[in-house]
């Protein structure tokens, strides 16, 4: 029994050790939306692939590759696999509501906080702030393949209504998100 609950601490330990810091994982998801991505449902065993000139995953894989504390890197070819924070082979529902303060308010995003935005079938990335790309004003990162977003990991725009945008301003281009929530079992804020 003392075994086991020695044991029990020393894994409590790890995962508190190796949560990702909000602003590494930021500048992580950054460098992934202006680097050459496809979206690829359900990459078996894969976490995030890089065949030496693309990124391939879809948003679970994408989010379960950055929370196990990968780094990118642009000379390795092959899968990313885990490393240090496993959340398992999980599903985006399951990576969400692994999240706290669940909220369906998107009026209570705050600036500086990063959230997980989710949908029926998708997961992506309030990164806490807006931001200037080219002329856009976008808020969001997330792996789609939507056609209106593109292909792969894409910048976009989420609102106090929760509605999906290209940039702030732009007109919505899918169903809404639905509820967004705090990754603290993954994320250091």
């Amino acid at each position: 029994m003392k075994n086991l609950i020695a044991i029990l601490m020393v894994l409590s330990l790890v995962t508190i050790e190796s949560k990702i810091s909000k602003s590494k994982l930021v500048k992580d998801l950054e460098t992934l939306a202006a680097q050459k991505t496809h979206y690829r449902n359900k990459y078996p065993f894969n976490l995030l692939y890089y065949d030496g000139t693309h990124f391939w995953c879809d948003c679970s894989n994408l989010f379960k590759a950055l929370f196990n504390g990968r780094d990118i890197n642009f000379k390795e070819k092959g899968s990313f696999q885990r490393k240090l924070v496993n959340p398992g082979d999980v599903t985006e529902r399951d990576l969400f509501f692994g999240c706290t303060s669940i909220s369906t308010d998107f009026r209570k995003l705050k600036a500086g906080e990063f959230r997980l935005l989710y949908m029926r079938g998708h997961v992506g990335s309030y990164i806490g702030k807006e931001k200037k790309v080219g002329k856009r004003i976008v808020n969001v990162i997330e792996c789609t393949p939507n056609k209106h977003l593109g292909d792969g990991v894409v910048y976009s725009y989420v609102d106090s209504s929760g509605n999906r945008l290209k940039c702030k301003g732009c007109n919505p281009v899918s169903q809404k998100w639905s509820h967004h929530g705090r990754p603290d079992k993954w994320v250091s804020q």
